[in-house]
């Protein structure tokens, strides 16, 4: 996800500099987030806590653990299984607010990109096509 070239070589960036780069996209994305009144990112997010996210949500959506264990390079479905269904027992636990939030990421989670970018702009597809977005979403 995050190699870089030097000298003609493919190698993998300190934790440091990932973090760093990580950093620098949430601000990015916080300051185009306060142009929609959205709440902004937490700066703890880390790359592990977005790997643990999704793959909790892909679980907590009901997909198959074969393919979440693909995408998350594990050999063995079972321990993607036994790690990542805690996520929906956490989800029968949940109090009202918490629930709806959880069921809001799961929608988004569901989501295509051109469907969010829609959902984002109130936009509809126009005989089965994209109508072109507004520029302050481009």
């Amino acid at each position: 996800m995050f190699l870089s070239a030097h000298a003609g070589r493919i190698r993998r960036p300190s934790a440091a500099n990932v973090a760093r780069r990580l950093k620098t996209a949430i601000r990015g994305a916080n300051r185009r987030q306060a142009e929609f009144g959205i709440e902004p990112i937490s700066e703890r997010v880390t790359p592990h806590s977005l790997r643990r996210t999704y793959a909790s949500l892909r679980a907590a959506s009901g997909d198959d653990p074969v393919y979440i264990a693909e995408q998350l390079g594990h050999t063995d479905p079972r321990f993607t299984l036994t790690v990542y269904t805690k996520a929906v027992k956490r989800k029968a636990k949940l109090s009202d607010v918490y629930l709806a939030e959880h069921e809001k990421a799961l929608a988004w989670a569901a989501l295509s990109t051109a469907e969010w970018a829609l959902k984002g702009t109130g936009a509809r597809p126009v005989d089965g096509q994209l109508a072109e977005l507004p520029s302050n979403m481009a």
